[in-house]
């Protein structure tokens, strides 16, 4: 019997597709800059069954051939520009693919998956063409075998044979490697994993090792890139730091010292001093709280628990939820590493030391191999934004032990020794900076080891040049630490410290140098000036610091002129008593320090030049009111003879609309007649109830609360010549010359509460 062809077709079933890997790959994309180069060279866009899938790969293959970062914020203003992000589901559908993944490994695995089933298709669609050539009568047998050989060998090389051989070897067994190092906690798992890995490919486990080293240096060197992908990776203006001038962030630095200087007490104390949120010294912290984790080996639980306590970590308040320590753990068990770095998310990670975290190496100290976790952990301080403390031995010769590759690899190294001046004792201390990629080295510092709580006093620079300008730095270190996260220009630094221009610019440029602040240059089409500030995750802009008014007949102190002192008599009036009255404090501050009965002669004062906006709504004035039917408080009978002599209230006051014009008279101590004129014609003209304090705590809340009505689209700048609008923003704070109101700086926050500080009226505008 002959068995019948069967000619029935799959018309009902769905063609081969897996959308969850195809979601994966696309959120790895997203999430690591690096996905796409393990994926690109395997996987066509048609690989993709959802158009919009194809969509968003398609963005991201043409953003890689620019050398511009593949990441989140590219691929959507990729898409934007071309009109395509609705079409892909708008930023809803591209965050959920970018929050659904929280690492990126394995992505080349997903890739194969999707391959795979791209070819079936491209099988099923073979069998299709071929089955309607075959019913071609015209079509000759030997064309209709020629092409459909052709086509299958076609799909065959692309997905067996396709690219270089060797590449694609290459990057598998890379791909494999990573896999294992980054998945597998198990150290003896993970080395048994590894030979058989080296036995399936014919190599030994050490070139395994030698050959995942150069993949560790090769993805550090990244590809060749555009000035606007330079924009892009730079995810800040300047350089970040947990503690300035000592810890920079998202990096690793070595710290070593010959046994028993006090390494760890060292970054104990700088633990410390991140978890509370105090200055180490005079090096500035950025936070008001860090997270930290410790990888402790290399002393007993009861010295880490003794040190600890002697440094304050379990005195009541202190932040201990910002605190995890783990023991046990080596650098084979990198996974572990990761899986801490994404549940606790620390800011600081310190491995207390190489020697006892790499104690199960196969390697010597002294081979170049030893120092591959490094490279390793250098890269996940990058990928998750966090720092790396590692703590190292040092040599005879001071430098740190083992090969040359363990300094190479990470970006900053610092060393602590005995001080060796004679007669010193066991608490003196030197810090040397030998190598750092984020300020002036080689620099030493004297440190005094503090017995009684194991904090670490810097008693100074060693071998300093020039000592004459420590003053200037110090006022000016004062001042920014009051306004840390706010940017000023170097001639309001010198007019705030009251110093000459000249020196303040030296004193900036070597703090800068230093580490000990940031300086932003900004280039516009118009002038090119640097902006110096302490970073800080939340901005004081509601700090102490107050401006000092610049009368017309006054300028910025520069080098040429003499430091602007407190004695000045610019800008200021002296009652009877002989006290001072600084027209430049904003309108809280008049009068607060004379006496409420204290005669005055008629006078008027001067401009303000500052107001602030504080968001104080509880400070409401008592009003009476005197038209539109309502009641009105009548004024209090005034005998003759006991009407006290007040000083009237007469101020001008600067806001983005023009000058506000404040008067208040008072009938006697407890009744005011005021008027505020705003510049857009409003006027309030009625009787206020209270002392004098009151008065000017009511009239601060009626300029308040007309300012609070407009809102503002800023200019914040995001790269060399690129600024974004912040539409929505409220005015913070006002700094201007009254001889040149162009001059001066504006203080706004954000919808999201973040401070921005812009010096020129162009970076801002009132919306309609």
């Amino acid at each position: 019997m002959v068995n019948a062809l069967t000619f029935g077709t799959f018309t009902d079933r769905m063609p081969p597709h897996n959308l969850e890997a195809e979601e994966s790959v696309l959120g790895s994309i997203l999430l690591d800059p690096q996905a796409i180069t393990l994926v690109r060279d395997i996987l066509p866009v048609e690989a993709f069954y959802l158009e919009i899938h194809q969509d968003i790969y398609r963005a991201a293959l043409n953003l890689c051939k620019q050398g511009t970062t593949v990441c989140l914020p590219t691929v959507i203003r990729f898409l934007e520009q071309r009109g395509n992000l609705r079409r892909v589901g708008g930023l809803t559908n591209l965050t959920r693919l970018f929050e659904a993944k929280v690492s990126a490994l394995g992505v080349d695995e997903t890739a194969k998956l999707l391959l795979e089933d791209y070819l079936r298709r491209q099988i099923i669609l073979l069998a299709n063409e071929t089955l309607e050539r075959g019913h071609d009568p015209h079509l000759e047998i030997a064309d209709l075998v020629r092409i459909t050989e052709e086509k299958f060998t076609s799909i065959e090389d692309y997905g067996l044979k396709g690219g270089d051989r060797d590449e694609k070897e290459y990057n598998n067994l890379m791909a494999s490697i990573k896999n294992i190092e980054r998945t597998v906690s198990s150290p003896g798992l993970k080395l048994y994993k590894l030979q058989k890995l080296a036995k399936t490919c014919g190599k030994r486990l050490q070139d395994l090792e030698f050959l995942y080293i150069k993949s560790l240096c090769e993805a550090a060197s990244g590809p060749l890139k555009t000035l606007e992908a330079l924009n892009m990776d730079c995810k800040t203006d300047t350089r970040e730091w947990l503690v300035h001038g000592i810890i920079p962030a998202n990096t690793t630095f070595l710290i070593h010292a010959l046994g028993g200087v006090g390494k760890t007490k060292l970054l104990y104390d700088l633990a410390y001093c991140l978890i509370e949120g105090k200055d180490w010294n005079q090096f500035a912290i950025t936070a008001k709280s860090r997270k930290v984790l410790i990888y402790q080996d290399d002393e007993s639980p009861y010295d880490m628990r003794q040190a600890l306590q002697r440094r304050g970590f379990f005195e009541p308040g202190f932040n201990s939820e910002h605190f995890r320590y783990r023991r046990g753990w080596t650098m084979d068990n990198v996974p572990q590493l990761v899986r801490d770095i994404e549940e606790f998310q620390p800011d600081l990670v310190i491995i207390d030391s190489i020697t006892t975290a790499n104690r199960n190496s196969i390697f010597s100290e002294n081979e170049t191999a030893y120092a591959r976790p490094l490279l390793e952990i250098t890269q996940i301080a990058a990928e998750y934004g966090v720092t790396v403390g590692l703590i190292h031995h040092s040599n005879g010769e001071g430098g740190s032990r083992g090969t040359k590759a363990i300094f190479n690899s990470v970006s900053e190294v610092l060393c602590l020794k005995r001080s060796t001046e004679p007669g010193a004792n066991e608490q003196e201390k030197i810090l040397e900076i030998q190598k750092s990629r984020s300020r002036r080295f080689p620099c030493s510092y004297n440190l005094f080891f503090n017995a009684e709580d194991f904090s670490l006093s810097c008693t100074g620079e060693i071998n300093q040049r020039d000592t004459s300008d420590e003053p200037v730095k110090a006022r000016i270190l004062r001042f920014l630490q009051d306004n840390r996260g706010v940017r000023f220009e170097a001639e309001e630094i010198a007019h705030e410290t009251e110093t000459a221009t000249g020196s303040t610019r030296r004193c900036l440029n070597r703090l800068a140098s230093d580490g000990l602040i940031s300086v932003l240059e900004v280039i516009t089409d118009k002038a090119r000036k640097n902006l110096y500030f302490i970073d800080f995750d939340e901005p004081t802009h509601q700090s102490s610091y107050r401006s000092k008014v610049i009368s017309p007949d006054q300028s910025y102190p520069n080098a040429d002129t003499e430091p602007v002192t407190d004695d000045s008599t610019q800008n200021t009036e002296k009652n009877q008593e002989g006290k001072k009255v600084d027209s430049g404090e904003n309108l809280k501050k008049v009068e607060e320090e004379e006496s409420e009965a204290a005669p005055d002669k008629d006078s008027e004062e001067k401009n303000t030049g500052v107001i602030r906006t504080d968001h104080d709504r509880s400070k409401t004035p008592i009003l009476t009111k005197n038209g539109g039917g309502e009641e009105s408080n009548p004024s209090p009978v005034i005998e003759e003879g006991k009407k006290k002599q007040l000083k009237p209230i007469c101020i001008k006051l600067p806001s983005t609309q023009g000058t506000i014009q404040v008067n208040a008279t008072p009938i006697n101590d407890k009744v005011w007649d005021f008027k505020v004129a705003f510049p857009d014609g409003y006027e309030i003209e009625e009787q206020m109830l209270g002392n004098k304090k009151q008065v000017v705590q009511g009239l601060q809340a009626i300029v308040d609360t007309w300012n609070a009505q407009f809102k503002y689209t800023v200019q914040v700048l995001k790269g060399l010549g690129t600024y974004e609008s912040i539409k929505d923003c409220t005015l913070i704070q006002i700094k201007v010359s009254p001889a040149n109101p162009l001059k001066g700086s504006w203080l706004f926050e954000s919808p999201t509460g973040k401070a921005i500080f812009v010096h020129s009226p162009e970076n801002w505008e009132i919306q309609k």
